[in-house]
């Protein structure tokens, strides 16, 4: 009766984390392996329960499975595939811990810990590992999820392989080497909190670059903003960059609700999508209406305001609007049209 309950309750868990990370059912491919070894140091056929539940929670699953992989295209398309070149993982490992030198100085350690206590270190390593060739191996098909922050739940099994290792250390000697972890990584911990460090996917190669400066361009338009104002945000191949998430989180700190301008090439929000993306007009003109002023919003430095919509959109806008104001802050180009 006890081993049933808590062999529900186990499957009751894997349900519930994959309804809140899909990637993250990788993990029991360690625990998996863990069940084999431990099989092999004495058959309890309790363990053979491990695969059913197992799959009665990944089955739960299936429905956010089904939503989430027509959706895929458009949230991780940009994935590469992955292969087997040393660089494809030197990149991954890097951005894996966010620190190179504190990930060398905790891997080394957690390989000692094979010397220790080989038989949890076994168990340890299946689970830092095991999801990793999983995903790896998924990847290769039509999606590829074969990226470090969508692995970052393996990194608490590799800082368990280094206190097992530490646990059989002096507790001084123990001491003093967490210190150099916290020391090493320290100023990769500093510069990760830096504003904008979020944009920064391929840290630490790619430190401080492709920030926007969504606050400055809010102020700008929550400055000028009339009632009635319409506001376009550029999409299409920058998306990605959810500009338009970006400013309207400042906006809607300094305005109140009824102020927000109209999405005027918008006709549902993402969250009435059940999308990251908003919906997209199919006829602008219809969804433009009366506005006599439209803020166009578009990604990097540029002088007009067509190259931030669509053809569609800017051939709607363009014979009755004209440039009022152009204003740029880092990485947005800020245009006010006016009705002529």
């Amino acid at each position: 009766m006890k081993t049933g309950f808590m062999l529900a309750l186990f499957a009751i868990c894997v349900a519930a984390l994959g309804y809140v990370d899909l990637v993250a059912l990788c993990l029991l491919a360690g625990h998996a392996v863990g069940v084999v070894l431990r099989w092999g140091q004495g058959r309890d056929w309790r363990l053979a329960c491990f695969g059913p539940a197992a799959l009665a929670g990944c089955l739960a699953c299936a429905p956010m499975a089904i939503v989430g992989l027509g959706q895929a295209g458009s949230q991780v398309g940009w994935i590469p595939r992955p292969g087997l070149s040393l660089a494809a993982f030197a990149f991954f490992g890097r951005n894996l811990f966010y620190s190179t030198s504190a990930a060398a100085a905790l891997i080394i350690v957690a390989v000692l810990a094979w010397a220790v206590v080989p038989r949890a270190a076994a168990f340890a390593t299946s689970v830092a590992i095991a999801p990793v060739v999983v995903v790896w191996a998924v990847s290769q098909g039509p999606v590829s999820y074969f990226f470090p922050r969508y692995l970052l739940l393996t990194v608490g099994a590799w800082a368990l392989l280094a206190g097992l290792a530490l646990s059989k250390l002096d507790l001084r000697v123990a001491a003093a080497a967490v210190l150099v972890f916290g020391i090493l990584g320290a100023g990769d911990q500093r510069v990760i909190r830096e504003p904008g460090a979020h944009t920064w996917a391929a840290y630490p190669l790619n430190h401080g670059t492709g920030y926007w400066d969504f606050a400055g361009a809010a102020r700008i338009v929550a400055a000028g903003l009339r009632p009635g104002d319409g506001v376009a945000y550029q999409v299409g191949q920058v998306r990605w960059e959810l500009i338009d998430d970006g400013v309207e989180y400042y906006l809607s700190r300094d305005l109140p609700a009824a102020a927000m301008p109209r999405e005027v090439f918008v006709s549902r929000s993402a969250a009435e999508a059940g999308s990251v993306y908003s919906t997209l007009c199919a006829h602008p003109a219809r969804c433009l209406g009366d506005a006599s002023r439209v803020w166009v919003l578009g990604s990097g430095h540029t002088r007009t305001p067509w190259r931030a919509l669509q053809a569609n959109e800017a051939a709607v806008l363009k014979p009755d609007y004209r440039v009022a104001s152009v204003r740029h802050v880092r990485g947005i180009s800020i245009f006010l049209l006016t009705r002529d």
